[in-house]
């Protein structure tokens, strides 16, 4: 899944949860995977030799060391494994998804289509008051054309981890004003919140020292942090903590009134094995999922609940759920000699490809577990803290557009070139459905992103066509038109939405040369008379497809 969780030199993977393995040649595959979460981080490994035969095939629970009592029983996850000859991938992927929703009370879950805007990619810790109200101000202005519902608020507001309800000098009004400053603008606030992560300078950590995970030796156990660099994780095994990740959450949404939360996947920091709970008898899992249920139980209800990290335990519990690493300014990370701390002109961690991988490899989650996130819609231009050519922001607009997904934006939104507003002018809204990738699991990064849209009097396919493979370089792809669903005996219709063109009929297969990082979307439409604006406005704008 284009998550880096393997060392391919030495023949040896591991994925959380679940794993999908398959010959291509054979055409055989195995699915294993957990289908309960209660307590215990679960893993899929794999050790391969030469040639790349199995040395051995692992599901793992993983207790941590939890002690067993005399007259003690403790049960692992429930581990599902279909080797059914007749299942293709996806379908083995969809079948254990529809397992796990039989398991969880889904009335819970919020399914609502988002659409945002929020600090970090551009800003990142930068992130000021009068920053926010500058974008809020832009996005008055088009609320037609770039309709966006929140404005998310994220890390750089407090002084340290912990202090979540006070903030820094760049925000004097503090997070109450600033919620209702949102507001009054015809939007609704979010925030960005790590509620299981305190500094040692925190008032939390000084009140209740005893509060947080230790170690062997009995000190508290260190985990990276944002505002500060060291910082502790709160131990949720132990009950009054939950009260104030309960308390905590009350206070912002219903109090500050904020409507919309992201919980950072810094937060599995509380998973470390090297951590000890103040309950022995209550596994890490056990207590990172009370601690998310405890949050989840003080927010003011309809509050939308996005999660970054920790899969198996957030089910049930939040609405969204981030399904790759970050993205960012640039394409990949080729650029960047990570071992010589020489950069690009995009100062953050993320990248591009690897979102587009996730989005696609991901699809089958979406509105069955939660509302997907792909990570933030950023098309800026270069110089403004961008590597990002307008081909590359295209295909990324295209991938997300695409994907009905969780949109954030997270752009400089006044320093954005007119054209590259233009491209999210073009994909927003999104379509009330999401498409799935036409060439799954045959390599990491599909080709083919298929949307079958529809109204009341017809139907018809969009498909993006995406050139993402290695090495770089200008590449011919064949959509096979019986692999999209399409009729082998039917003539279409091919029009091409980004560049306005009309490009003919077609039959049986269409082929497209598109260079490194590029893509095309087109509509493929059954043939009938064409009305002569089809030449002009071949493709109805994305707020014209439900």
């Amino acid at each position: 899944m284009c998550n880096p969780c393997h060392n391919e030199n030495k023949l040896d993977y591991y994925s959380p949860y679940y794993s999908l393995l398959g010959n291509r040649k054979t055409g055989k595959y195995v699915f294993l995977g957990f289908l309960t979460f209660a307590g215990q981080h679960t893993e899929i490994r794999l050790k391969a030799v030469e040639g790349f035969k199995f040395e051995s095939l692992k599901a793992v629970c993983q207790f941590c060391g939890l002690p067993l009592k005399p007259g003690r029983k403790l049960q692992t996850e429930t581990l599902y494994v279909n080797v059914d000859s007749a299942d293709i991938p996806a379908l083995m992927l969809e079948k254990y998804f529809d397992l796990i929703t039989a398991g969880i009370d889904k009335s819970r879950i919020n399914f609502r289509d988002i659409i945002g805007w929020a600090t970090w990619d551009y800003y990142q810790s930068g992130i000021s008051e009068s920053d926010i109200l500058e974008n809020v101000d832009w996005l008055v202005g088009r609320r037609d054309t770039i309709p966006v519902e929140y404005i998310q608020l994220d890390a750089g507001f407090s002084d340290c981890e912990g202090e979540w309800l006070s903030t820094n000098k760049k925000f004097p009004h503090g997070l109450k004003w600033l919620a209702a400053e949102i507001k009054s603008k015809g939007f609704k606030p979010g925030l960005w919140l790590c509620p299981f992560l305190a500094a040692p300078q925190s008032k939390i950590y000084r009140e209740h020292p005893d509060w947080v995970i230790k170690t062997a030796d009995g000190s508290p156990l260190e985990v990276a942090g944002y505002a500060v660099k060291t910082v502790y994780a709160l131990d949720c095994s132990i009950p009054e903590v939950c009260d104030w990740i309960r308390e905590l959450a009350r206070t912002v949404t219903v109090d500050y009134g904020y409507e919309y939360i992201k919980l950072d996947g810094a937060n599995g920091q509380g998973m470390s094995p090297l951590g000890i709970l103040a309950d022995p008898c209550v596994s890490k899992g056990e207590a990172m999922r009370n601690g998310l249920k405890a949050f989840k139980e003080g927010m003011k209800e309809g509050t939308f609940l996005l999660n970054a990290c920790l899969f198996g335990l957030s089910l049930g519990v939040a609405d969204g759920m981030r399904i790759g690493d970050d993205v960012g300014g640039r394409w990949d990370g080729s650029k960047i000699a990570k071992h010589h701390g020489e950069r690009d002109s995009f100062n953050g961690p993320g990248e591009v490809l690897r979102a587009i991988a996730a989005t696609l490899n991901h699809c089958h989650q979406h509105k069955k577990l939660w509302i997907n996130d792909p990570d933030y819609l950023v098309v800026r231009q270069k110089g403004s803290n961008s590597e990002l050519s307008y081909e590359e922001a295209q295909s990324w607009a295209s991938v997300v557009g695409l994907s009905n997904g969780l949109v954030m934006l997270s752009d400089k939104l006044p320093e954005l070139a007119p054209e590259r507003v233009k491209l999210l002018e073009k994909v927003l809204p999104h379509y009330k459905h999401a498409a799935v990738p036409l060439d799954f699991f045959r390599k990491n990064v599909p080709s083919f992103y298929a949307l079958k849209v529809g109204n009341e009097t017809e139907e018809w396919q969009v498909i993006c066509i995406i050139n993402v493979d290695y090495p770089a370089r200008e590449r011919e792809y064949i959509l096979d038109f019986h692999e999209a669903g399409l009729a082998a005996d039917k003539e279409y219709h091919i029009f091409d939405f980004w560049q306005s063109e009309y490009k003919g009929v077609f039959s049986n297969r269409y082929k497209v040369s598109l260079p490194p990082h590029c893509c095309q979307v087109i509509a493929v439409k059954g043939k009938r008379p064409v009305p002569p604006y089809w030449q002009q406005t071949f493709i109805l704008p994305a707020a014209d497809w439900k």
